[in-house]
């Protein structure tokens, strides 16, 4: 399940296939924040968020080394998803930067000016809903189809792919997320309606319906 507007149904599939939209969780608004975070993310200007999920890393203290580099560089607060792969273990946490455990994507990312991540499916969406300029760092899989597909929308950077992450990299990326019209831009795509975004009970129940009934048509020609 994908958005139509980032990857459109193609040409050749037929009407038995439908392309309905991102499902979503939607925890964001049952979700606690501890009092720290919000305050932290109230004392200052809009974050950039890093994370990379449950993608375990190589060298943890390496990647965190040029995060924090292009965060300073670029004058930027950050917020750190620590995640599978310890992203952010520091003796000394810099104060304009915020290590993150764990925390609904849909309750965060509205809160950032921008998001970098892996580039899973569940995350771009989340933060393509949202509206942020989104920088992916593909690690395997789908997450490099993911990355050009956000690439050929020609609001976002390119794909940087972990093999090849370096502070030149990100502080351009960082710099080209935060011109005004990339955001004015971001914000278009995050006010798709959700009839093209995402997908409800009541749209998904209905699309399974209809092709049920067009295989038993089907089905009963072919016995004739």
């Amino acid at each position: 399940m994908w958005s139509p507007q980032l990857v459109p149904k193609p040409a050749d599939w037929g009407s038995q296939v439908d392309v309905v939209g991102y499902c979503f969780l939607n925890l964001g608004p049952k979700y606690q924040p501890p009092r720290e975070l919000v305050e932290w993310i109230e004392q200052g200007t809009k974050p950039i968020y890093i994370g990379f999920g449950s993608i375990p890393l190589d060298d943890e203290k390496n990647i965190t080394a040029i995060i924090l580099e292009a965060l300073k560089e670029t004058g930027q607060r950050g917020i750190i998803g620590r995640g599978w792969g310890s992203l952010g273990s520091l003796s000394e946490v810099p104060v304009d930067v915020y290590l993150l455990d764990d925390c609904p994507h849909d309750w965060l990312f509205p809160r950032c000016a921008a998001v970098i991540h892996h580039g899973g499916a569940g995350t771009t969406a989340t933060g393509l809903r949202a509206g942020c300029p989104t920088t992916i760092i593909p690690f395997f899989g789908d997450q490099f189809f993911w990355g050009d597909r956000i690439l050929a929308k020609g609001v976002w950077p390119a794909p940087i792919p972990i093999s090849e992450l370096a502070v030149e990299r990100l502080i351009s990326a960082i710099k080209f997320m935060l011109e005004p019209e990339r955001n004015r831009k971001s914000n278009n795509i995050g006010n798709i309606s959700m009839s093209s975004m995402g997908v409800t009970k009541k749209k998904f129940i209905l699309s399974i319906q209809t092709k049920y009934e067009k295989l038993k048509m089907v089905s009963k020609r072919e016995i004739i």
